[in-house]
């Protein structure tokens, strides 16, 4: 992804148009985006659908509220984690129910339950220190693809 582009929200809210949508500030563009991120869409889709309608549903009480889009960008990317962290907890609930009801699954269970705090605590310092990391990247790679991100100035 860019970094975040204020210009590029301000552009949107003159009533420019663009083919890239504002997650969290950052312009994206499905086409640009690597294969990795694109799968993860692929696999948050259910949760985007959701949060389409309950963005729509809301749309009503939005319309007397003057939210640009570069604010309105964080609103919509934390109802997206929001969204999508049900979803997930869902389907792993569904697989963990799957699991135990095979006696090879029971087995598997044990020591991923056993060591579950180990796993939570890893994947948060994993992500700890690849935020700034994927950061710094998409800062020195960010404006490679004018026609998504405006440099400010």
């Amino acid at each position: 992804m860019s970094p975040p582009s204020p210009a590029f929200a301000d552009f949107l809210d003159r009533g420019g148009s663009s083919t890239s949508a504002l997650l969290a500030g950052r312009p994206f563009h499905y086409h640009y985006e690597s294969v990795l991120l694109q799968i993860l869409v692929w696999a948050d889709l259910p949760s985007m659908f959701v949060g389409i309608l309950l963005a729509l549903s809301s749309l009503p009480l939005l319309v007397n509220i003057q939210v640009g889009h570069y604010a309105g960008s964080y609103f919509g990317a934390g109802l997206l984690l929001l969204i999508a962290t049900f979803q997930w907890l869902v389907v792993g609930k569904s697989v963990k129910t799957w699991l135990s009801s095979k006696s090879w699954g029971a087995v598997l269970l044990r020591p991923l339950t056993r060591y579950f705090s180990v796993a939570v605590a890893f994947i948060l310092l994993c992500s700890i220190v690849s935020v700034p990391l994927v950061n710094k990247r998409s800062q020195r790679l960010g404006f490679r693809h004018p026609s998504i991100s405006c440099e400010t100035q």
